[in-house]
C-alpha cells in the first residue's frame, strides 16, 4: 500500500505541479501585456513558450535535461550549417522564389527535424534517465535546463520572425529583443567554430 500510495503521490505532481507553472506562467505572461509598457504580442507568445519548456522539464530529469540540451546544441548547428542550402526544397511548394520568410521557416524546420529525431533515438536508447537518490533535485533540475532550452527556442524563433515583413516591425519593437539578441549572440560564439569564420544571418542578422 505504501509503495502505491508514493506511486499515486509522485504520478498526481507530475500533473499537478506542470499544470500550475503552466497556469501561473501563462497568466504572468499574459498580463504583462497590460502592465509591462512596450511589451508587444509577440513577447508575450515567447514567454509563454518559455513557461511550456520549463513546465515540460519539471516532468523530466536533470540527466534528461542536459541530454536534451546536447541534442539541441547539435541540433541547432547543423540547422545553421545547411538551413540555407535546404531553403529551395522547403520553400518548393510555394514557388521557386527563397524569399527571407523562406530561409527563416527553413532553419526552423530543419533544427526541429533534427532535435526530434534525436531526441527519439536518446529516448530509445536510455528510458531510464531519473536519479531517485537525488529526489525534488532531480526535477528541480530538469526545470531548470529545460527553462534553458526554452530561452534559447524562444531566441530562434524571435529570429525568424524577423524573416517574415509582417512581422518585423514587431519584431523590432519587442521588450525582450535585447535579451533574447544576447541569447543568439551566445548561441552563435558557442557554435563558432561549425561556420569556418562565416557565423549565419540568422543569429547575426539583428545584433549589430
Amino acid at each position: 500500500m505504501t509503495t502505491i500510495g508514493t506511486s499515486r503521490r509522485s504520478s498526481g505532481r507530475e500533473i499537478v505541479v506542470p499544470l500550475v507553472l503552466t497556469t501561473l506562467g501563462t497568466l504572468g505572461a499574459v498580463g504583462s501585456y497590460f502592465l509591462v509598457p512596450g511589451i508587444q504580442t509577440l513577447d508575450v507568445v515567447l514567454l509563454i513558450v518559455i513557461v511550456l519548456f520549463a513546465a515540460w522539464g519539471y516532468r523530466s530529469s536533470l540527466i534528461r535535461g542536459l541530454l536534451s540540451v546536447l541534442l539541441l546544441y547539435v541540433a541547432t548547428s547543423l540547422a545553421a550549417t545547411f538551413y540555407v542550402p535546404v531553403a529551395p526544397f522547403v520553400g518548393a511548394p510555394f514557388g521557386d522564389e527563397v524569399t527571407s520568410v523562406i530561409l527563416g521557416a527553413s532553419y526552423l524546420a530543419l533544427a526541429a527535424i533534427i532535435w526530434i529525431a534525436l531526441e527519439m533515438i536518446s529516448r530509445a536508447l536510455i528510458q531510464d534517465a531519473t536519479l531517485p537518490a537525488i529526489g525534488i533535485l532531480d526535477r528541480l533540475g530538469g526545470l531548470v535546463l529545460y527553462l534553458i532550452i526554452g530561452v534559447v527556442t524562444a531566441s530562434l524563433l524571435f529570429s525568424a520572425a524577423g524573416y517574415a515583413p509582417s512581422l518585423r516591425r514587431m519584431h523590432d519593437r519587442a521588450f525582450l529583443r535585447p535579451t533574447l539578441n544576447r541569447v543568439l549572440a551566445a548561441v552563435n560564439t558557442s557554435q563558432s567554430f561549425w561556420f569556418a569564420g562565416s557565423p549565419p544571418q540568422f543569429y547575426t542578422y539583428d545584433l549589430d
